[in-house]
């Protein structure tokens, strides 16, 4: 019996928000360093592990509410730090959108076309942390241990 592909297929949404997809492609990779060591045949390669894996969608809104559908899209493409991304081949994934452009045409009223470009990653509790405030932890860290050091020896 054939598999009915349309009826597998999951509901687009980013933060909740529902669109529809025309294609998406998944990248990745490996985040590795090569040393060229001179005089030699022979080199080292680091891994560092798994190169951010990316989204790029070609995304739509269509019907009477595309407007309003297509702002509410942009709101949840605007707000900051990793989210809830399904689309229709993959599960949910924690992802944030790194780049999006929207796209209306008069010939195509009632349709508004996206390209989104997301990277999987975070997670939503961690959404409002930045290097600054990390650095600032690690700072007051560092001078809690200097003073507990200092302390220990009179």
């Amino acid at each position: 019996m054939a598999r009915d592909w349309v009826a597998s297929l999951r509901q687009a949404s980013y933060r909740g928000v529902p669109f529809y997809v025309h294609s998406d492609g998944i990248g990745g990779g490996r985040r590795l360093v090569q040393h060229d060591f001179a005089g030699g045949e022979a080199q080292l390669i680091e891994d560092f592990g798994a190169a951010e894996r990316a989204f790029d969608v070609d995304a739509y809104v269509v019907g009477d509410e595309s407007d309003a559908a297509a702002q509410a899209l942009l709101a949840a493409l605007d707000r900051r730090g990793p989210a809830r991304l399904t689309l229709p081949l993959s599960g949910p994934v924690v992802a944030q959108a790194v780049d999006w452009w929207r796209e209306w045409r008069l010939d195509k009223l009632g349709y508004c076309a996206f390209i989104l470009r997301f990277v999987r990653g975070g997670s939503p509790s961690t959404a409002g942390i930045s290097a600054h405030s990390v650095s600032g932890l690690a700072a007051a860290a560092v001078s809690s241990l200097s003073a507990a050091i200092a302390g220990a020896f009179p």
